[in-house]
């Protein structure tokens, strides 16, 4: 599967190719695509451990890190590429790490979309 026939199944997108890994569905919400198996990929590490997920920058060349990115959302609807594009449920990014930049974690505050919704 790919990204783009993952939009196009779960949200009725009609994309013919998607490369981003995130992807907006609300303001405060986006869905994430990518590996959570703690391989480090364009210098980020993703792992998950219980219903925390860690987002982490690892790589000694800052180059990667791009100096204007902007972290919009509040809420992410994780999906892991690692499980063959399986939704974990939705995130809350927890606002207390002080280096944002390059860690985050990720608490799950619902098992899917729908039931985030209707909370």
């Amino acid at each position: 599967m790919t990204n783009a026939e993952f939009l196009n199944k779960n949200f009725r997108t009609n994309y013919k190719a998607y490369m981003k890994s995130r992807w907006t569905y609300s303001n405060q919400l986006k869905v994430w695509m990518t590996f959570l198996d703690g391989k480090v990929r364009r210098g980020w590490k993703n792992t998950i451990n219980g219903c925390l997920v860690f987002e982490e920058f690892v790589s000694l060349d800052e180059e990667l890190l791009p100096e204007d990115y902007i972290l919009e959302e509040n809420y992410r609807l994780i999906v892991d590429k690692a499980q063959n594009y399986k939704i974990l449920g939705v995130y809350k990014l927890e606002r207390i790490n002080r280096n944002i930049l390059k860690k985050r974690i990720w608490i799950k505050v619902a098992n899917s979309l729908e039931e985030f919704l209707h909370k």
